[in-house]
């Protein structure tokens, strides 16, 4: 396997409940001319089979509760939501925001809260603190990281959010007696940083808090952040140009990276194909990238990887169909990501599945969350399914509701929780969406 060393290395450092409007979806897409695949190791490829049995029973969610238990008259708004636990704590970061028909100011933007608990406080920096990521250590340190207009702009416009150009990222830690540390920038350039395109932050062995994401700049590849204390440095990843999705996994020091960008093969045309590299030095060096899946004029969105107590390597995906619609694929490794098995579609292809999130239960079970959106995008279904070597039939979760940007996770002894937005299924396009979480339910403990 071909390895390449670490170049590029710059450092940088210096000194609850929600209501809001009609939800907007965003994909991205990229020319077929961004990227030329050096090595799609087609000839490794192989259809591999896995009959473990599921000795769990299916996951039971209890009923959804208010995400923070604050005063609705005072409650932030909890949009676009990621989830953290260790220890017993769960965490939920989103923005805060009421409508993005408002003008939004920096200083106010950034929601932070224990599940079921009450709301942090936040840094005092004077930022917008853009889609926001978060990962919880085992000392209870949460650390989270966001992006940032360029230092002149001081609003957004109303409904500019989606449009607003960043040009950095930061990063603060709040410690388990409630204070910040002062906020860090970790880059500086043109982080492409949306809601789905750096899927989550990682910690690694070595105590460091690690992120992927794509960029923007005039060669763009993938930025590799390693987070300390006090400073942060970044590492371009080789052979990732055109990246526009990303997402981290990782054990021990081994770095599983899956990513979306074009493939360039003859004069066939391509749009999004899946692509795996990894690193068995916490990003010392990388293999050369292995085409997971190759999706020619149907795109694929929303990537997200993960790996089990095995070491196998799952990745999850929206993947365009040939009827239009969006079906949640799957793919996986028991080698390591040198092969994969071919592609298994979990939702209906003529439905539109997005926004896949992935957790492991107590079983070492994959489990996956997404969105079914209806109606136009204008509402969207939740469903659940899980995997241990057979997938299990989708199951709608919480019919009464129309569910929009869900969020996974699990806690130290596997139990799942999801944080969400959600209004009434009967309810009209003004109706507000309110921040919801709901747990599964360990039936062994049940009486």
């Amino acid at each position: 396997m071909t390895v390449w060393s670490r170049i590029g290395r710059r450092s940088l450092a210096s000194p609850a409940l929600s209501l809001f409007g009609p939800l907007c979806i965003l994909g991205l897409s990229i020319s077929s001319n961004r990227l030329n695949l050096l090595s799609t190791r087609e000839d490794a490829r192989r259809s591999l089979e896995v009959t473990r049995p599921s000795t769990c029973p299916d996951a039971q969610w209890g009923a959804p509760k208010s995400l923070l238990s604050l005063d609705e008259s005072t409650a932030a708004t909890v949009r676009f939501p990621h989830v953290t636990s260790s220890g017993g704590e769960r965490f939920v970061v989103g923005n805060a925001i009421q409508s993005f028909s408002d003008t939004l100011r920096s200083g106010k933007l950034l929601s932070v809260g224990r599940v079921a608990g009450t709301s942090s406080n936040i840094p005092e920096a004077g930022k917008f603190f853009i889609y926001p990521r978060a990962v919880l250590d085992r000392l209870g340190v949460l650390t989270v990281v966001w992006g940032e207009p360029s230092e002149d702009v001081a609003l957004i416009p109303p409904s500019g959010w989606p449009r607003v150009a960043l040009r950095s990222l930061w990063s603060a830690s709040l410690s388990g007696v409630g204070e910040w540390t002062t906020p860090i920038r970790i880059y500086e350039g043109f982080p492409l940083w949306t809601n789905r395109a750096a899927e989550r932050m990682v910690l690694g062995r070595d105590g460091f808090r690690y992120l992927v994401f794509p960029t923007l700049e005039t060669s763009p590849t993938l930025q590799l952040i390693e987070i300390g204390n006090v400073q942060a440095s970044a590492v371009s990843i080789p052979q990732t140009q055109g990246a526009v999705y990303a997402s981290l996994a990782a054990r021990g020091d081994r770095f599983a990276v899956a990513y979306i960008a074009s493939a360039v093969e003859g004069r066939l045309p391509d749009r999004n194909s899946v692509f795996f590299i990894a690193s068995e030095n916490r990003g010392a060096s990388w293999s050369s990238p292995v085409m997971v899946r190759r999706s020619g004029a149907l795109a694929a969105y929303d990537v997200d990887v993960s790996i089990d107590e095995r070491a196998n390597i799952s990745i999850i995906w929206s993947q365009t169909t040939s009827s239009g619609g969006r079906a949640i694929a799957h793919a996986y490794s028991e080698d390591q990501g040198q092969r994969w098995s071919d592609m298994q579609l979990l939702s209906a292809q003529d439905a539109v599945s997005v926004a896949p999130t992935t957790a492991y239960d107590r079983c070492g079970q994959l489990n996956v969350v997404y969105r079914e959106v209806v109606d136009g995008w204008r509402s969207g279904r939740a469903f659940h399914t899980m995997w241990n070597g057979v997938w299990t039939r989708p199951t709608m979760l919480f019919p009464a509701l129309s569910v929009s940007e869900p969020a996974l996770g699990s806690t130290d002894d596997g139990e799942l929780f999801l944080a969400f937005l959600a209004r009434p299924i009967d309810a009209s396009e003004t109706t507000p969406y309110a921040a919801l979480v709901s747990s599964t339910i360990n039936l062994n403990d049940k009486d």
